[in-house]
């Protein structure tokens, strides 16, 4: 059949394996951290109008439409000030993000038998504020050679993830 081959019989097999325990007879045990941050190249930001420039491209479009300024809605008063309220939201919505990981992995094995565990933690905070997501992951494997041509391989993952996403809008920045 050509199906692991593709579709044309051509295209070569490619297995994947997953880790396991050497069968020297070792214990090896290795750990690892990480950190990153990031930030925002405002440089690529879409640029807005101040409250200023706004307020007059709104009257400029109200008396294009054939309205009487008059009656203009956006009006500046004691209770709200158009003209000179300005919100850099680009400050409002990102901050610096940072992510880390910290990882354990234990491996051993004899002739007869092999183990491997893996346990990791992820942690990342996103540049969008309020966004961030953890996630914790266990891998075990397991071989048991149980005669000459008979082997039992046993491979659990579980993984377990928070994540809190606030939407700002349909696009990134």
């Amino acid at each position: 059949t050509t199906s692991i081959y593709g579709a044309d019989g051509a295209n070569g097999v490619i297995i994947v394996t997953t880790k396991q325990g050497k069968g020297d007879g070792s214990l090896n045990i290795s750990a690892s951290i990480k950190y990153g941050s990031s930030s925002v190249d405002r440089s690529t930001l879409m640029k807005y109008c101040n409250a200023e420039q706004w307020l007059s491209l709104a009257r400029e479009g109200w008396v294009n439409a054939g309205f009487d300024l008059a009656y203009f809605p956006y009006q500046d008063n004691p209770m709200n000030s158009y003209s000179t309220t300005d919100t850099d939201w680009y400050d409002v919505y990102l901050g610096r993000g940072s992510n880390s990981e910290i990882s354990l992995r234990i491996d051993s094995g004899t002739e007869k038998a092999s183990h491997y565990l893996s346990v990791s933690c992820f942690k990342e905070k996103s540049t969008t504020i309020g966004n961030n997501q953890r996630r914790f992951l266990v891998r075990d494997r397991a071989s048991f050679k149980i005669g000459k041509k008979l082997t039992l391989d046993t491979n659990i993952s579980s993984s377990y993830n928070l994540n809190n996403i606030v939407s700002i809008s349909r696009s990134n920045f």
